[in-house]
């Protein structure tokens, strides 16, 4: 199996000066905060961006904590759980090796690229193409016993538990025939990671930095593993809170669950910084676009990262579901949802419009549709934003701005 070194080189995100500016009239905030406040969220925070990396609008109201007093407020280099929005990163790094040579095509399959695991199971023949598209009739996540396992005795290299994950996984029951029904699957997610793993002979936390943030600008603090992953609990960004009674989630308190196991990252484990989230939204916008000047992958491959698996079947495709006139305009729009049962998080990509945008609230339950009221309120905006702020490698986005 070939393999490619890169040299790994991790920097500490500085915290600049430089503020995240935007003139009150294009800013969303009022909004925003009327929406947390009728809603009664804990804490409600969304922003958007355009192909160009500049900020366009955005918003923060309630708290990092509830009952604490400490208002929300999100700076670049805070942190947010995005859940299953990590699945489009995952193809993204998958991308860019197809794109360099070191993986064949998508349509390599998972017992050329697997040849140790996958050859005489019933998932040899899955494509890459399936296995990111949810094509590959694996089922949605390992058992009950396994998740346990890897959450209580967790392996100090992700990469040894998410190559046991793999080969549970390529010896598990099909829940249909590979390639001809669309199921969504966490655990088909994992075995991607674990492929990428295999490629670069890295960590997936270590390749997400250093073969797609670092070339956007966002360099991450010396451990890529504590920079992106896991509850965020520097005592600054948001706590999740579980959705019975919106009870605060203390990540250093023994036993709680405020976060999935260190092997499900390629899947749903993703909360690096804000700026990290936003130059990646914009990357995507502007390489669909043509407009990043061959940074990173073609149009093409974006362009192909934007279409379905297998259109036939479902229209989901590579981490994210792509859909043209979603919103009633004229345009193609590319969303995708993430939970840890403590946190939501939900993006859309406006490609024809230029624009992504984010929200999230820090609890396990969206009861009253905050974040589409949200995604609504941001398409209300559009043509009154300038656009004018370009993200640092640190922004600050206040309310009380």
């Amino acid at each position: 199996m070939r393999s490619m070194t890169i040299s790994v080189c991790f920097v500490v995100l500085s915290v600049l000066p430089s503020v995240w500016l935007v003139d009150a009239a294009t800013s969303i905030g009022s909004r925003i905060a009327d929406i947390q406040k009728n809603s009664c969220t804990v804490g409600l925070a969304a922003w958007s961006v355009a192909g160009n990396g500049s900020l366009c609008s955005y918003g923060a109201a309630g708290e990092t904590i509830r009952w604490s007093g400490k208002k929300l407020k999100v700076r670049g280099d805070s942190r947010h759980h995005i859940g299953s929005v990590t699945k489009g990163m995952t193809s993204t790094l998958l991308a860019i090796l197809i794109e360099n040579g070191v993986i064949e095509s998508w349509n390599s399959t998972l017992g050329e690229l697997l040849p140790h695991d996958a050859p005489g199971t019933a998932y040899q023949d899955v494509t890459l193409r399936e296995l990111v598209s949810h094509l590959s009739g694996l089922p949605r996540c390992f058992s009950n016993w396994q998740w346990l396992l890897y959450r209580v005795n967790p392996s100090k290299d992700p990469r040894v538990d998410r190559k046991k994950a793999t080969q549970a996984a390529l010896q598990s029951e099909p829940i249909n025939i590979p390639g001809t029904e669309w199921s969504y699957s966490n655990w088909g997610y994992i075995v991607a990671g674990h492929i990428a793993e295999e490629f670069t002979g890295m960590t997936w936390e270590g390749a997400l930095a250093t073969m797609l943030f670092e070339p956007l600008g966002i360099q991450l603090t010396f451990d890529p593993i504590l920079a992106m992953t896991g509850a965020p609990n520097n005592g600054k960004d948001a706590w999740g809170h579980a959705p019975y009674l919106n009870t605060p989630c203390d990540p250093d308190f023994p036993f709680y669950e405020c976060d999935y196991p260190p092997v499900y990252g390629p899947a749903g484990l993703f909360s690096g910084p804000h700026a990290a989230m936003a130059r990646y939204f914009a990357f995507h916008l502007a390489c669909h676009r043509g407009e990043h000047s061959g940074l990173l992958l073609s149009q093409a491959s974006c362009q192909t990262l934007h279409s379905p698996g297998n259109a036939s079947i479902h229209p989901y495709g590579y981490g994210w579901t792509c859909l043209e006139n979603s919103t009633g305009s004229n345009d193609l729009v590319c969303s995708h949802g993430g939970a840890n049962g403590v946190n939501i998080y939900l993006v859309e990509l406006h490609i024809n419009s230029n624009r992504a945008f984010a929200a999230m609230i820090n609890q396990g339950a969206d009861v009253r549709g905050v974040l589409p009221e949200t995604m609504d309120a941001f398409v209300e905006l559009q043509g009154q934003e300038d656009c004018a702020a370009p993200i640092p490698s640190s922004v600050y986005i206040d309310n009380d701005h």
